[in-house]
């Protein structure tokens, strides 16, 4: 999936988590503890209008670099951010046992 990342900072995850996500930028992305703890790297929550706030209040945080796209290419499709607030939900459905996976 394509998640939205604003950050510079990494962690390490507790002891007994299980990763659920890495990238080749960020090898911990996300992680699991038991059944109701979530933890992730990445803004599953973040719409055009919020991801445009943050590149019009934080462009000193958008130094070119390999990891770090320029504000039209975070922009240009509005499907990615709609994808990941699906996914939210559905992580959060089950995170608060609304849904259960089988």
């Amino acid at each position: 999936f394509d998640a939205f990342h604003w950050h510079g900072e990494a962690f390490e995850p507790p002891p007994g988590a299980r990763r659920i996500a890495s990238s080749e930028g960020c090898p911990e992305q996300g992680f699991t503890l038991g059944e109701r703890v979530l933890g992730l790297q990445f803004h599953l929550e973040t719409t055009p209008d919020a991801a445009t706030a943050l590149i019009r209040h934080c462009p000193e945080d958008l130094a070119a670099g390999r990891w770090v796209q320029d504000a039209d290419d975070m922009l240009a499709e509005a499907a990615r951010f709609e994808a990941a607030n699906a996914l939210m939900t559905t992580l959060l459905d089950r995170v608060t046992g609304k849904t259960v996976v089988g």
